[in-house]
């Protein structure tokens, strides 16, 4: 993604249309900052009058945006629960470690049920013993691809598997490197992952364990790659 121009005639109609947009405030942070992730923003919302759920932004600017930030630890495969796919279809997970990254092949059987291709390894969240050190978190910041086609999501996982996840697909399965930024009060409860409901508020993350990534996939076949998440706080 191309760094910003403060010289760059577009800059002054860029900035109209953000505050014209109605956007959430991490949006013009992050548009305000690139210029490249403004005309991200201002297309996927070109089509309608609702602010866009995700927006895609670079490790560099949530350094700059976001110095209070949780790290999860993504790119260890021994930490992840690979027990999270569907099992209609004797759905399967094969992690792999690498370097930097940590990738997940996931296979199904075929029988025409593509609702069932769906996998969601899941990984715990490093707490303090303060069940307060997570107040305050706006949103999460996940780098990764998919190899193919499918729908992307993230969810929060509070104690009592009770779920919420990203409400519209995070990223495009086009094998592609993508690191998208995504509200945490833009996700929704998932009523078919929860085994229990919420007593608390989405934004209180005070028994949040664990968060997933993985994929509702088009086909019997794919992968998914991972190399950062995180729980990100608003710069003071």
């Amino acid at each position: 993604m191309r760094s910003p121009n403060p010289s760059s005639p577009h800059s002054n109609s860029i900035e109209q249309n953000i505050m014209t947009r109605n956007l959430p405030s991490p949006f013009v942070r992050f548009a305000a900052l690139l210029a490249g992730a403004v005309l991200c923003v201002l297309s996927a919302s070109s089509a309608s009058s609702a602010p866009p759920a995700a927006v895609e932004v670079s490790l560099e600017s949530v350094r700059e945006l976001h110095p209070r930030r949780i790290e999860i630890p993504v790119r260890d495969v021994s930490k992840w629960n690979i027990g999270f796919v569907g099992t209609g279809t004797e759905g399967r997970v094969d992690p792999v470690q690498n370097a930097d990254s940590a990738t997940f092949n996931i296979s199904f059987r075929e029988d025409g049920k593509k609702s069932s291709f769906w996998a969601y390894p899941r990984i715990g969240v490093p707490r303090s013993n303060k069940g307060d050190d997570l107040e305050g978190a706006e949103g999460i910041v996940v780098r990764a691809r998919v190899f193919q086609p499918g729908t992307v999501r993230a969810f929060l996982w509070k104690r009592g598997d009770v779920g919420y996840l990203t409400q519209e697909p995070l990223m495009p399965g086009d094998g592609e490197w993508h690191t998208v930024f995504f509200p945490i009060d833009r996700m929704i409860y998932s009523e078919s992952g929860s085994r229990n409901a919420d007593p608390d508020s989405k934004t209180d993350l005070t028994h949040l364990v664990a968060v997933s990534f993985g994929v509702n996939s088009q086909q019997a076949t794919n992968s998914f790659e991972i190399s950062d998440f995180y729980i990100v706080w608003p710069r003071e």
